[in-house]
C-alpha cells in the first residue's frame, strides 16, 4: 500500500504522516530518513522531527538514496509500515550522489527541462503554473514535438539537441525514482511518502527550477496510483468542499481520541486487551486504528496473552493423553505451542540479544547488532542450545510429573510476561525509539500496578494448585526463586551491556525466565 502526502514547507504534512503510520496498528514502524545534514539548519530540522516522533515507536533508518538497500534492515517487511521522509530529499540525493545520473547533473545547471520551457505566448518566461499539468510532463515526446516549427522559439528550443538530451535524461531519472518507490511499497505492508510542494514564482535559478520540476513530476506520477493527502495545516487553511461538508479528518480523529479517553473504562480495557493480543500473538483480533494511548496500555494485558498460551498447552496435553499419544510427541507439542501462537516473537529478541552479547563489542556496536535483521552464528547456537535444554527438561517433567503439572504453564507464562513488562517500564531505556519505547516511554502508573497485580495473581494461582494437590509446594517455591534470580541477573546484564532495556532484551527475558523455570522444575523432580 502506497500513500503520498504533499504540502508546502511547514504545513504539518510530516505530523500527519506520523499519525497515519501509528494508527495503522502494525508492530513494526520504520522512519526512512533521506535527508543529509549539511548545515546547522538541517541539523535543527532533524532534531525537530526526532522530537516530534519520539515515543511513537519508530525505528529510524538513514538511507539518503538507493532506498532499496533499507529493505535489508527491515524485519518482516510485509508486517511493517515505513514512513519515507521525504521524497524531495530522495530526488536531490539521487540526482547528486548516484553516478548513474552524472549526465543529467551536468545538463540541469544550464538547460531547462521541457515542462519549464518558455511558453509559446510568453517567450522567456517559465510556465510555472502548468508545471503539474500532464500535458507538460517530462517526456521525450515533448522534446521531439517539432510539428509546429513555424510558430515560435519553443519549436526551435525543442529541436535543440541538448534540450532533447536533458528531457530524455530527466524522463529516465523520474522513471528510476518512481519505480524504486513503487517496488519498495510492494515489499512492505504500507509505505507513506512525504513530498514537498514548492512555490516557483520567485525562483529564477535554472538548476533550482529543474530540481523542483523533477520533484513535481515524480510526485505526479506516483500520484497516479495513490490518493494525495494534504498536510494537516493545509486541511485547515485550504480545506476542500468535501472537508467542509464532512468535517476535517484530524478533528474527527481528535474527537475519537477524546471519546476513548473519557468513555466507558470497560470498553477501553477491551480495546487494550485486543491491542495486546494483536501485538504479542498471532491470534486474530478486530482491526482498528491504534493511538499512542493504546500502545502504552497494551502492556497492561501482556500477561493475559501468557495465560491463554498456558491454557492451550494444558488442554493440548490433556487431549494428547486421551488419544494415547507418546510422551515424545507431547514434549514437542508443548514446546511448539507457544512458538506457534506468538509467531516466535520473543525468540527473535532472544536470538538478537544472544548475537549482541556474544560479540563482546562496545555498547554502541551491541545496540547496532540488536537492530540488525541478519542472523548471526551466535544466535543460531544460542537458540539450538536453549531448545535442546528445554526439550530435555520438558521430557523429564512429562515422564515424572503428573498430568496436572502442565497447569503450571498458565502461571509461569503469566509471570514471565508480567516481569518483562515491569522491567520495561521501570528500568532505563537503551534506545529512544522502537516498539518498546512507544509502549513504555511514558510510565503509566496504572499499567505498573496492573502488571504487579498480574505477578501476584500468578503466584496465587500456583499456591492454589499446590493446595489442590496438582503439585508440591517445593515446585512452587523453586519456580518463584527461579524467576527472582533471572530478574536480578537480567537487570545487571542489560544495564551493564546495553545501558538499559530494549524490545529485544524484553523478549530475551521472557524466553530465558521461562526456560530457567522449566529446567529448575525438572531438577527439583530429579532430586
Amino acid at each position: 500500500m502506497l500513500k503520498l502526502i504533499t504540502g508546502p514547507p511547514d504545513s504539518g504534512k510530516s505530523l500527519k504522516a506520523e499519525k497515519l503510520a501509528v494508527q495503522g496498528g502494525r508492530k513494526n514502524l520504520y522512519y526512512l530518513a533521506t535527508m543529509k545534514v549539511m548545515d546547522e539548519e538541517g541539523s535543527d530540522r532533524v532534531k525537530k522531527h526526532r522530537a516530534q516522533r519520539e515515543g511513537k515507536g519508530f525505528a529510524t533508518i538513514e538511507q539518503p538514496y538507493d532506498i532499496i538497500k533499507a529493505l535489508d534492515v527491515i524485519k518482516a517487511p510485509k508486517e511493517s509500515t515505513v514512513l519515507l521522509e521525504c521524497l524531495s530529499n530522495l530526488v536531490g540525493n539521487e540526482l547528486h550522489d548516484n553516478p548513474k545520473f552524472e549526465d543529467l547533473r551536468k545538463l540541469i545547471s544550464s538547460k531547462k527541462i521541457c515542462n519549464l520551457c518558455p511558453a509559446p505566448d510568453e517567450p522567456g518566461k517559465a510556465d510555472h503554473a502548468n508545471a503539474d499539468n500532464t500535458e507538460n510532463s517530462i517526456t521525450a515526446d515533448d522534446a521531439n514535438n517539432t510539428d509546429n516549427t513555424e510558430n515560435s522559439t519553443t519549436a526551435n528550443y525543442a529541436n535543440n539537441t541538448d534540450n532533447i538530451d536533458i528531457c530524455m535524461a530527466a524522463d529516465e531519472f523520474v522513471d528510476h525514482i518512481v519505480n524504486e518507490v513503487r517496488y519498495f511499497s510492494d515489499c512492505v505492508a504500507e509505505l507513506i511518502v512525504v513530498s514537498t510542494d514548492y512555490d516557483t514564482k520567485d525562483i529564477e535559478d535554472i538548476e533550482t527550477l529543474n530540481y523542483i520540476c523533477l520533484v513535481d513530476e515524480v510526485s505526479r506520477r506516483l500520484g497516479d496510483r495513490v490518493n494525495r493527502q494534504p498536510g494537516d495545516r493545509d486541511d485547515r487553511k485550504f480545506g476542500n468542499s468535501e472537508d467542509r461538508q464532512h468535517g476535517n479528518s484530524e478533528d474527527r480523529q481528535t474527537e475519537d481520541s477524546e471519546d476513548r479517553q473519557h468513555g466507558d473504562i470497560g470498553k477501553r480495557a477491551i480495546r487494550w486487551l485486543a491491542v495486546s493480543f494483536a501485538l504479542y500473538s498471532r491470534i486474530p483480533m478486530p482491526r482498528f486504528e491504534m493511538d499512542e494511548d493504546d500502545m502504552a496500555h497494551s502492556l497492561m494485558f501482556f500477561p493475559a496473552v501468557g495465560a491463554v498460551i498456558g491454557m492451550a498447552v494444558y488442554l493440548f496435553n490433556l487431549l494428547l493423553l486421551k488419544l494415547f499419544v507418546p510422551d515424545t510427541a507431547r514434549v514437542f507439542v508443548t514446546l511448539l505451542i507457544p512458538i506457534v501462537i506468538t509467531g516466535g516473537f520473543h525468540l527473535d529478541g532472544f536470538m538478537d540479544t544472544e548475537d549482541a552479547l556474544r560479540s563482546y563489542a562496545a555498547r554502541e556496536k551491541k545496540l547496532e547488532i540488536l537492530k540488525d535483521p541478519h542472523i548471526g552464528a551466535f544466535a543460531v547456537i544460542g537458540l539450538a542450545v536453549y531448545l535442546l535444554v528445554v526439550l530435555s527438561a520438558l521430557s523429564f517433567i512429562i515422564q515424572r510429573g503428573n498430568p496436572g503439572m502442565m497447569l503450571l504453564a498458565i502461571p509461569m507464562l503469566m509471570m514471565s510476561r508480567a516481569l518483562s513488562g515491569l522491567t520495561s517500564l521501570l528500568l532505563p531505556k537503551a534506545k529512544k525509539d522502537g516498539m518498546l519505547y512507544a509502549e513504555a516511554g511514558n510510565k503509566h502508573g496504572s499499567v505498573i500496578w496492573a502488571l504487579a497485580v498480574w505477578l501476584l495473581i500468578s503466584v496465587i494461582v500456583m499456591i492454589c494448585f499446590g493446595i489442590t494437590g496438582y503439585m508440591s509446594f517445593g515446585v512452587i517455591v523453586t519456580i518463584v526463586i527461579s524467576f527472582a534470580a533471572t530478574f536480578i541477573i537480567y537487570k545487571n546484564m542489560v544495564i551493564r551491556q546495553f545501558g538499559g532495556v530494549t524490545g529485544d532484551t524484553a523478549g530475551y527475558l521472557v524466553t530465558v525466565s521461562e526456560g530457567a523455570a522449566v529446567v529448575l522444575t525438572a531438577l527439583f523432580l530429579l532430586f
